[in-house]
């Protein structure tokens, strides 16, 4: 049974020759977004001393969310898109962002790709709009005006990303829990998913009050916040899309030779 991994970059899937419409499942992995950075804010123009100058930690970015078809017969070749890291408004998909036969998102906010965690005061949104069936990333958190904020974790074959902890700022963890997210101010860690090489990730962990942003994990974890005083920007996602396709080859039966004795 091939299984077939397709990364960012690949825009077609041409005939495999050997493809069995009645015995094959495509998965789609929506990337994960990027941590926040560190949003300056103050003084207030009447009233320093109320609002001082100060800075809000990053929000913490959504995870990507998964979805999957099977027994597709689709026309060869079909058009396809694996979500970058970070890339928002555009879905990995199979079969085209417009055609009806199937498609691993929607065109609406918040699609297979997690949203961006811009301010402390934004999380990341959560990756969802997958169709026909599948699961949702978690969204980045927002909370902390000094700590980074963690990403949430991707989904996957094993369920629904998780978000991070409001308390410990341990990124959220991925693919129904089997990929654990970042401790505090660590990238998020891989998990559960196809093999050792492609794996769903966690959120990442986040930032301390001067840190950066941590990477989340691959594919499709959320990307963890800076810290409020952090003099880096933000935090990459590090989970960038991931298409996967597997399929039952398919031999045609050999034809039935008759012989005719006179």
């Amino acid at each position: 049974m091939p299984t077939i991994f397709l990364n960012v970059g690949a825009t077609s899937f041409a005939d495999p020759t050997d493809w069995d419409p009645a015995n094959n499942k495509v998965e789609c992995l929506g990337s994960g977004y990027r941590g926040g950075a560190p949003y300056d804010y103050g003084p207030e123009l009447l009233d320093p001393v109320v609002t001082p100058l100060g800075h809000y930690a990053g929000g913490g970015g959504g995870g990507g969310g998964y979805g999957y078809a099977t027994n597709l017969a689709p026309v060869f070749p079909v058009a396809i898109h694996v979500a970058a890291q970070s890339t928002g408004g555009t879905g990995t998909y199979f079969a085209g962002p417009t055609d009806t036969f199937w498609q691993s998102y929607t065109a609406a906010a918040g699609n297979v790709c997690g949203g961006n965690g811009s301010l402390s005061s934004v999380n990341g949104q959560s990756g969802g709009g997958f169709y026909p069936q599948g699961f949702s990333g978690a969204a980045g958190l927002a909370f902390s005006s000094t700590t980074g904020n963690p990403g949430g974790g991707a989904a996957g074959p094993h369920g629904a990303g998780a978000g991070g902890s409001p308390t410990t700022y341990v990124g959220g963890t991925g693919d129904g829990g089997q990929a654990p997210g970042g401790a505090q101010g660590a990238a998020g860690g891989a998990g559960g998913g196809w093999d050792a090489s492609h794996r769903c990730g966690g959120g990442g962990g986040g930032g301390s009050t001067a840190q950066a942003g941590p990477a989340g994990g691959t594919y499709g974890g959320g990307g963890g916040g800076s810290g409020g005083t952090a003099t880096g920007i933000t935090g990459n996602a590090s989970g960038d899309g991931l298409l996967v396709i597997t399929y039952t080859s398919f031999v045609p039966p050999k034809g039935v030779n008759i012989t005719v004795m006179a």
